[in-house]
């Protein structure tokens, strides 16, 4: 929010630089962005006046003018200028030779196709006043000869700009932003005065007829005539005010309601009370498909969901968003009738999203204005209407309001000082606390505190008041004092005890944690060739954009993006992880999230160098992701798994398996499918690994249980097996458990080989070193051997194994 100093000084007296006030405001109240002095490139520019225009005798475009700039120069000087909207009598901003202005311009005198020229007419764009000028600025007539512009315009003053908190939409105002200063340096607030001059009052009833239909989402519309209008611009004053707080002035009347908004934080509107059917509003839910020409020119559809301003036939605004074009202020409007309402927050918000239509009313409705200031900005839009639009104000007004709304009654606190120096560890007097919560407002009266209208939304509890004692007190004020008592550890529940078990255990492997939105794009899953996912899918109601429209169903989107972002920049041999959420529908068709950890392999799994100093390549096998998760399972202390052979079709067929526990599968390791590897713009051999840690966990022994290392030693035997291609490793390594018996205490997978042997294409050789050992003696050869023969036969007869 653009803040003006000098309209700031209205209302409390500031004796502080800009920078001196930016520092207060951000240590105590509001943080403030930056101060912008808008005057501080510009010198040497007066206000004159044009005496005489004679056309250039060499150019068609371009005018000579006589310049009177009055008491700073003692004669008339000479400008070229190929400005249109020049004329004899105009009164514009001068600068003279060696003026400078913003951009780092300097004028220097010159000559235009032969004719002299001292010095430049400037516009607002030259004076960094305005983005865009369709000509020369033209000054009022009576703006005096000579003086500096900087001054005249008010670009001697400097601007704060505020970034006001969400819960602090009172300060969405200049005399919000003054209530705080006010507090800071302990000076009194001057509101304005309200009151309008009985002779501009017209003593009739007036007949402007308000109907509230939806009393939730407008518990209070208040409602002023004032007739006899003279549209016309507003006073030099007040436009300065404007675009110095970033609004462009338009007419008096349209000015005045962007004025109070700006002072007061209260939105207002003017309709033209002539064009209101009946003279009648009507608040009411709009009908679906009802359209509504905004004031931008737009033509907009609504929805039962939105509010609507309404005479008797039509919609005429959209509440607390824009008004139509239909009742707009024209230059032929006479009568005005002003809106000052409270619209509910969540409502303008909805409304203004689906729309698309940000304003200044929407910003300040979504944050909630004041209930009770609805009737000050009414009035304080009258009597700037009376005062600069010549009109005089029919006597009353209109409130209908829902007296049973929460927003109607006063929100009061019990105050307890000890408490509240309890809670802050320190020793501030009492009547201290109170000066500084009657400076914000507040009013204290036999132990209870009175909370604001203005603050009924942020403040409801004692430690409310604390917050704000403390920042207007100042943080730097606490004293420095060593923490005492028992810090409690923080309790993980068993989900994040094992996500952080599984950090450990995959970084320990030389992985890297990437972190990305579980919100995505409905293009992820045609890119996974996965359409029957995106139904099951769950869509946001009102998305930011298509691609952040729909929650995740799985990982593998997530993780094959991050691979292709950091391909793109030239990074290889990536090796990453997530633990994230997915989002899947249950039985009951309702959302289950469920904490899924999963990761992705490619390229080399690690650089070696060998004897003659080469580079020695590994690449990232199957085998390799296999070993990462079978390390994590044991971190996460789940045994009796299996890898089962499975057909998923976004991965490799015969490069597939599923972890599983029983008939529950809690985990895919894989190799991922040419066809997706394509359509993420990649290219190479992938391997990917999940496991779901919410199913997992119901496996997870919490309890750990110590075995006493063995007192005998083992006796290793490898063995290679040849076995038929539709006998899985699994059937191979049960069947040479059961045979083993418990004096085959482990075994490892050392190879696996598919290709071109003795035994045929429909065969493939598996490596395995087997570890028997006993715990009561050592075991002799003649038993191991004995064994290990009894393993043989088993895998022949049951599997078809076999060997040499």
């Amino acid at each position: 929010m653009l803040v003006p100093i000098k309209w700031l000084k209205e209302y409390v007296d500031i004796s502080l630089t800009p920078q001196e006030l930016a520092h207060e405001l951000t240590m105590h109240a509001l943080e403030v962005d930056e101060v912008i002095e808008k005057g501080k490139d510009i010198s040497n520019v007066f206000i004159g006046k044009i005496e005489k225009i004679e056309p250039h005798p060499n150019a068609d475009k371009l005018v000579i003018c006589q310049v009177n700039v009055g008491p700073k120069s003692e004669t008339i000087i000479q400008i070229v200028t190929g400005a249109k909207n020049v004329f004899e009598g105009a009164v514009v901003p001068v600068a003279m030779v060696g003026a400078k202005l913003p951009g780092g311009f300097e004028i220097k005198q010159s000559k235009l196709r032969g004719i002299d020229s001292s010095g430049m007419l400037c516009s607002e764009k030259e004076l960094a006043i305005a983005e865009d000028a369709e000509g020369i600025l033209i000054l009022p007539s009576e703006a005096p000869l000579g003086e500096n512009i900087i001054t005249y315009l008010g670009l001697d003053q400097a601007i704060l700009n505020i970034a006001v908190l969400p819960n602090r939409g009172d300060c969405l105002s200049i005399i919000g932003i003054a209530r705080e200063i006010s507090a800071l340096l302990k000076k009194p607030l001057k509101y304005p005065d309200l009151s309008i001059n009985e002779n501009n009052v017209i003593h009739e009833a007036m007949d402007a007829k308000i109907i509230i239909e939806d009393k939730d989402l407008c518990p209070r519309y208040m409602a002023k005539v004032v007739k006899g209008i003279t549209i016309s611009p507003s006073p030099e004053w007040m436009q300065r005010k404007l675009e110095a707080s970033g609004i462009r002035p338009i007419n008096n009347i349209v000015d005045i309601t962007n004025y109070v908004l700006l002072e007061m934080g209260q939105p207002l509107h003017a309709f033209d009370y002539d064009k209101l059917v009946d003279h009648t509003i009507v608040v009411r839910r709009a009908h679906d498909k009802e359209l509504i020409l905004t004031l931008d020119g737009n033509s907009r559809e609504l929805a039962s969901d939105m509010l609507a301003i309404c005479d008797q036939e039509k919609p005429i605004a959209v509440a607390g968003v824009m008004g139509g074009s239909d009742t707009e202020i024209t230059e032929n409007t006479k009568n005005i009738l002003i809106e000052s309402a409270y619209f509910h927050p969540t409502s303008v918000r909805r409304t203004s999203i689906k729309l698309a239509l940000r304003s200044e009313s929407s910003h300040r409705f979504e944050k909630g204005v004041d209930f009770a200031g609805v009737e000050k900005a009414l009035n304080r839009a009258a009597q700037l209407m009376v005062e600069l639009g010549g009109g005089k104000a029919v006597e009353g007004h209109a409130d209908v309001k829902d007296e049973s709304s929460p927003l109607n009654r006063k929100v009061t606190i019990n105050f307890d000082a000890d408490k509240i120096n309890k809670v802050l560890g320190m020793s501030i007097a009492q009547e201290e606390m109170l000066a500084i919560l009657k400076l914000l407002g507040f009013v204290y009266e036999m132990g209870i505190i009175e909370v604001p209208s203005w603050r009924t939304g942020d403040v409801s509890r004692i430690e409310d008041l604390v917050e704000d004692i403390i920042r207007i007190y100042g943080y730097e004020n606490v004293p420095v004092t060593l923490p005492c008592g028992y810090v409690p550890f923080e309790q993980l529940d068993y989900i994040d005890r094992l996500s952080a078990l599984t950090r450990e255990s995959l970084t320990g492997n030389g992985l890297s944690e990437a972190v990305t939105f579980s919100i995505t794009s409905p293009d992820e899953f045609k890119r996974l060739n996965s359409i029957e996912d995106q139904r099951q899918a769950f869509t946001i109601t009102n998305p930011l954009s298509v691609e952040e429209s729909v929650m995740r169903t799985q990982m593998i989107s997530s993780i094959m993006n991050v691979l292709a972002y950091n391909k793109k920049r030239q990074l290889s041999n990536l090796k990453l992880f997530e633990i994230g959420r997915v989002y899947i529908k249950n039985k009951e068709g309702k959302p289950e999230e469920q904490t899924i950890a999963a990761g992705a392999l490619e390229g080399e799994l690690f650089e070696g160098v060998i004897n003659s100093g080469e580079r020695k390549k590994n690449m990232v096998e199957y085998l390799d992701v296999k070993g990462i998760v079978e390390n994590l399972l044991g971190t996460l202390r789940i045994a009796k798994y299996a890898f089962e052979a499975a057909k998923i079709k976004i991965f490799h067929s015969g490069r597939t398996a599923q972890i599983k526990i029983g008939n529950n599968v809690i985990g895919t390791v894989a190799q991922v499918h040419p066809d997706i590897i394509k359509n993420y713009d990649l290219t190479g051999k992938i391997y990917y690994f999940e496991v779901n840690l919410t199913k997992a966990a119901q496996f997870s022994s919490q309890k750990i249980r110590y075995k006493q290392l063995p007192k005998f030693p083992s006796t290793r035997r490898d063995t290679t097996i040849w076995v038929p291609e539709e006998v899985t490793s699994k059937q191979v390594e049960d069947t040479i458990f059961k045979a083993g018996g418990k004096l085959l205490v482990s075994m490892e997978l050392l190879d696996r080989y598919t290709g071109q042997n003795i035994h045929g294409d429909n065969y493939y050789n598996l490596t395995y070193a087997l570890y028997f050992q006993s715990e009561e003696k050592t075991l002799v050869d003649d038993e191991v051997n004995q064994l290990f023969e009894k393993i043989i036969e088993s895998l022949k007869t049951k599997t078809g194994a076999k060997f040499g």
